[in-house]
């Protein structure tokens, strides 16, 4: 394992329990094919996917005391550095429906515990307790009850010398979009940009739309925005420079932790100086590599090396 200076930081994480079904039908019993149990949560999906591609991380958050047992000996077995605040009550279970036949996921997600303001200070200590000048910071998730909108860009404002990529959605995003400390980066899906910019989804039909509002979130100050479009591929937009990528089609096996491994890729692109055309490369084969894996993980080399030899990058 490769020591790095990432971060990552869970404030809402989960136990993620995909079931595979021959088909989904909605009203009627359905017989399980298979199912995977994973602890997860976007930013201990991003600390798992830097694992599997040997790098050390170090993942922060809250976690339930009354199951934390799951997530210690998740994080023993992939050599996954952890300081976690422990909240009373337990961690959440959102459980993905694949549907084999007409490939579909659906998704059922449970509320979270309840976090108190003593927690919210542990942490913002422990934070401020593992931080470096090096450090690369993921704050990833939704955020649990008790945590205010605004406490992502609570966050920016102490680590305002580091590269932060930010993956949220909702109140959460628009509220540090518009705060004065940005993150180095962020990753929505189309969805989730309309929702912050105040659009009109169907309004990204047009893609024009799209990269109108990825250029006023740079003018900001945000210096990497991507956009994920689902099978669609992405929109790449670092500085000066933006590319559309279209991936190869493959069959969706789970959508579950797709989009944490294209954000691992980001993380380590920051920490290696990557080029915009080497971070997508990488980015686009892990999480396309992802979806073809039931739960969480990724193909073997081979078939990731393979992804990236089919891609369709244009740059605007």
């Amino acid at each position: 394992m490769k020591n790095s200076e990432i971060i990552t930081v869970t404030l809402n994480p989960a136990i993620d329990l995909t079931l595979s079904l021959k088909e989904f039908n909605v009203g009627h019993v359905n017989i399980v094919q298979s199912e995977i149990s994973n602890p997860g949560g976007k930013g201990v999906n991003v600390s798992y996917y830097l694992s599997l591609q040997g790098y050390h991380s170090q993942a922060l958050g809250f976690l339930g005391a009354d199951n934390v047992g799951i997530f210690n000996g998740f994080f023993a077995r992939n050599r996954i550095d952890h300081n976690f605040i422990l909240v009373n009550g337990k961690t959440r279970t959102n459980i993905k429906i694949a549907d084999n036949k007409n490939a579909h996921v659906t998704d059922v997600n449970s509320s979270s515990f309840l976090v108190t303001e003593q927690n919210k200070q542990d942490f913002k200590a422990k934070l401020l307790q593992v931080k470096n000048s090096k450090s690369i910071f993921v704050l990833a998730g939704s955020l649990p009850k008790g945590v205010e909108d605004g406490f992502y860009s609570d966050l920016l404002v102490h680590l305002k010398d580091n590269k932060v990529i930010l993956d949220t959605s909702g109140n959460a995003l628009k509220h540090v979009i518009n705060s004065p400390y940005l993150p180095y980066a962020i990753k929505p899906n189309e969805y989730e940009l309309a929702q912050a910019m105040d659009c009109d989804v169907r309004d990204f039909i047009d893609e024009y739309n799209i990269l109108k509002a990825i250029e006023d979130l740079k003018h900001k100050g945000i210096a990497l925005v991507v956009v994920s479009l689902g099978e669609r591929g992405m929109i790449f937009s670092h500085k000066d420079c933006t590319y559309r990528v279209r991936p190869v089609v493959q069959q969706v096996k789970s959508t579950v932790g797709a989009g944490d491994a294209l954000v691992s890729g980001l993380a380590l692109a920051l920490e290696h100086n990557l080029t915009d055309e080497e971070t997508i490369l990488l980015c686009t084969s892990l999480s396309m590599g992802a979806v073809g894996v039931l739960g969480i993980g990724l193909p073997d080399k081979d078939i990731l090396n393979d992804l990236r030899s089919h891609m369709d990058i244009q740059r605007f």
